[in-house]
């Protein structure tokens, strides 16, 4: 996803630390939290080292665009994403000299549009051929049942008084959706502790996870959807089924036990690593 975004570097290691404990930092419960009057108060030192890692994205971020700034300049050729934005907003720049204010909005849609166009041009047959993968789709979905990438989805301000499920919330509170919790509510869900990519192929059908049925939110609704949802869903699931196709995957001992215990944060990571046994199915050859 690095190189996607911002090509080939040399800090994706480093890039990788810096995510881990910013969605290690997001999941501490500080006493603003839940005393907000009291936020100049950081007993624990999370509001330090979250600032510290904020200061470190910057960082990173700001050393890529310099970079992509020289490739440009250097006549290089650069093909991601940061660099079609950058693109776009020199095109607007150069079009409608007066409207600075308003280039990062007008870049955003436009680099989007056209970074979905070169995407539809550089199509491959394993990716035309990802709709007809139904039961991949399923496991991607089931996946995202059991384990969403967020158990809380990001916090919702209520704009108005209102009733719900008997409960009055006033104007102003904020909310949170336990995803993890809606997706094993057994009053939606058969069986919805078990690990059954089947359901979506029979009677679940038709629930998608865009959003637009609540009982199944991996990826939040409404206005305030994760934006990478479709870049999400078709990297996991070109990743999943070249994974498939290309080896047998055992476990390291026949008594060997997968631990899928989920680590604590704002994310739902694994606590421990996986560790398996990958058996090429094809020639070497083929995977040149």
């Amino acid at each position: 996803m690095v190189r996607v975004v911002a090509g080939d570097v040399e800090s994706d290691e480093k890039w990788h630390e810096v995510i881990t404990e910013f969605l290690r930092a997001m999941g501490v419960l500080t006493v603003a939290d839940v005393l907000p009057y009291l936020k100049w108060l950081d007993w624990f030192g999370g509001v330090k080292r979250a600032k510290k890692t904020g200061k470190e994205m910057d960082r990173l971020l700001q050393g890529w665009l310099k970079e992509h700034k020289k490739h440009s300049r250097t006549c290089e050729r650069d093909e991601s994403f940061m660099a079609e934005m950058m693109r776009v907003a020199d095109g607007i720049a150069r079009e409608f000299p007066d409207h600075d204010a308003d280039t990062i909005t007008k870049a955003t849609c436009q680099g989007s549009r056209r970074t979905r166009q070169a995407h539809r041009q550089r199509k491959t047959s394993k990716e035309s051929d990802l709709e007809k993968l139904v039961y991949i789709q399923a496991i991607i979905k089931e996946t995202l049942r059991l384990q969403p990438p967020a158990p809380l989805l990001p916090p919702r301000e209520s704009v108005e008084d209102c009733t719900v499920a008997g409960y009055h919330i006033p104007a102003g509170t904020r909310l949170m959706v336990n995803a993890w919790k809606l997706h094993r509510d057994p009053r939606v869900w058969t069986d919805p502790l078990e690990f059954r990519p089947e359901r979506f192929l029979a009677e679940y059908k038709e629930v998608d996870v865009r959003g637009k049925q609540f009982e199944l939110l991996p990826f939040g609704g409404g206005r305030r959807i994760c934006p990478g949802i479709s870049f999400s869903l078709g990297l996991m699931e070109l990743a999943l089924a070249n994974l498939l196709h290309g080896f047998d995957i055992e476990k390291l001992s026949d008594d060997q036990i997968i631990d899928m215990t989920s680590s604590f944060g704002a994310t739902n990571m694994k606590a421990t690593p996986l560790e398996v046994l990958l058996k090429p199915r094809l020639s070497p050859s083929l995977y040149a």
